[in-house]
């Protein structure tokens, strides 16, 4: 009886993940500018992802993360746009992040290897 229960919530996962993906492809030079918000995780931090280049699906740029003490780190990510959905890693791929692209909006998750922690994103374009 509890497999019949576990059907409808599996179901439930399936169609949401299914509409994640089916939404509209996202241009990569779309993207290009600057995104502003949140991580919030084991540290949280205000959070500026610049993506200063595009080509075909694989972007370019910087991020910075500045935590509760200030200061902050800066480094260099790379990536790509899968239908509406930004990877993008650093060069040492310690950090790995993915966000769903929603108009002027993006959000997601990222995870540093090294440190073991993760995060929530929630990004939106600098106008």
């Amino acid at each position: 009886m509890s497999a019949m229960k576990a059907v409808p919530g599996a179901l439930a996962v399936l169609l949401l993940v299914a509409n994640v993906y089916a939404q509209p492809s996202v241009d990569a030079k779309s993207l290009v500018g600057e995104w502003v918000g949140d991580v919030l995780g084991a540290v949280n931090a205000s959070y500026t992802l610049t993506i200063t280049k595009a080509d075909g699906n694989r972007v370019e740029g910087k991020a910075r993360a500045v935590g509760p003490r200030g200061g902050g780190t800066q480094y260099d990510i790379f990536g790509t746009v899968e239908g509406n959905v930004l990877k993008y890693h650093t060069a040492d791929k310690d950090l790995q992040v993915e966000l769903v692209v929603d108009g002027d909006k993006m959000n997601g998750t990222g995870e540093r290897r090294q440190a073991g922690a993760s995060g929530k994103f929630s990004l939106t374009r600098r106008k």
